[in-house]
């Protein structure tokens, strides 16, 4: 009987359920959107342990060759290279979350699917954690020592920092210090140094990075209209016919300097030289191609990353629903250098006490 009143919960409506769990979170969670195996993406999906048994990847990178090379007459030999190489591991774990539905007499009490409604809401759930994970992940994000909130491994302190000029400590920023686009230049600037720099996205014929940055950093930027700040360009750019009709701008601010621009409230508070959070400071991300690697766990492929889980009580009177996945995202980091990511922190207004506080929580 009680499988009669559940019927809608066998396994083929769990594996759909599943699958539009997939879809609804990559289109929820801003760092998925641009995660892809390709080698150019902003976040690099590792598929090796989709394919074979393990908690965890090794990978790595090698860097540019150095030497000048020889020239007409000169030996080759004695005059080799050897590529440095370094490596990084990224671990996996489960992370799950659940609902208890409690008695049919709820259901004739109500005009809505509490299936379908709990579907959703544990979508966003996890849409919403594995934002904060990508946000405190990518930002070195220390003061949050829960894995469940950090990509479901350690966070490791930012080596790439922009500050303000005359600034030297996130724990001295103050209302003066507003985000502009000076920030951006100095960002980009920094990517493009040969020796250390950030290679760029692709996406079609055209490289660019990613800045994230919070919604009081993007009000700063927006509400300052001194010359050649954010709304003199933009007003430019409009009187020049340029109204950011192009895919690559879609649910972004803008581009400046080959850098696309988007918003995003779960970007976290700066982190002063002592690992303390500070008030009313926000972190924005400036990013390159591979600044975090994504892996999902075994006979999980792309249709199928989340278990949709169903579970009856009490006679059938009672049903658990909920959601589970094996992965793990991890900032690069290489000879204890971020590979791809800096962190451009200014001054800026903590909006409420949970986008704020250290937990960083939903």
């Amino acid at each position: 009987m009680a499988q009669w009143v559940y019927q809608a919960s066998d396994v083929l409506t769990n594996q759909r359920w599943a699958k539009l769990m997939l879809t609804q979170y990559m289109a929820d969670t801003d760092f998925l959107r641009f995660a892809s195996r390709d080698e150019s993406a902003l976040v690099l999906i590792l598929d090796d342990l989709q394919k074979h048994a393990g908690d965890r990847v090794i990978f790595g990178v090698s860097e540019l060759l150095q030497g000048p090379g020889v020239m007409d007459l000169n030996s080759l030999t004695g005059n080799e290279e050897s590529p440095i190489t370094y490596g990084d591991t990224l671990y996996i774990h489960e992370l799950a979350h659940a609902i208890l539905l409690v008695g049919p007499i709820s259901d004739q009490r109500i005009l809505f699917d509490r299936r379908k409604t709990g579907r959703s809401r544990l979508s966003d759930w996890y849409a919403a954690r594995t934002d904060h994970s990508g946000a405190n992940q990518l930002a070195g994000y220390t003061p949050q020592t829960d894995t469940r909130f950090t990509g479901l491994q350690s966070t490791v302190a930012t080596t790439r920092q922009v500050l303000p000029a005359g600034i030297t400590d996130a724990a001295n920023l103050t209302s003066a210090n507003t985000f502009d686009i000076t920030a951006i230049d100095t960002a980009t600037n920094n990517a493009k140094a040969i020796t250390s720099g950030i290679r760029a996205l692709r996406v079609g014929s055209r490289d660019f990075y990613i800045l994230f940055m919070h919604t009081s950093q993007a009000t700063d930027m927006r509400k300052n209209t001194s010359l050649g700040q954010w709304l003199d360009i933009q007003k430019a750019a409009m009187t020049g016919g340029d109204i950011g009709d192009n895919p690559i701008s879609w649910m972004a601010l803008g581009m400046y300097r080959q850098t696309l621009i988007h918003e995003n409230v779960r970007i976290t508070n700066a982190v002063a030289n002592a690992g303390t959070a500070v008030a009313n400071t926000k972190r924005a991300l400036h990013m390159g191609a591979q600044a975090a690697v994504l892996a999902f766990g075994r006979s999980q492929n792309d249709s199928n990353k989340f278990r949709w889980l169903e579970e009856l009580r009490d006679f059938g009177r009672q049903i658990g629903i909920g959601v589970s996945a094996i992965w793990g995202l991890l900032k690069v980091n290489f000879n204890s250098t971020d590979f791809a990511v800096q962190c451009v922190d200014t001054y800026g207004l903590d909006l409420d006490t949970l986008g704020a506080a250290a937990t960083n929580a939903q």
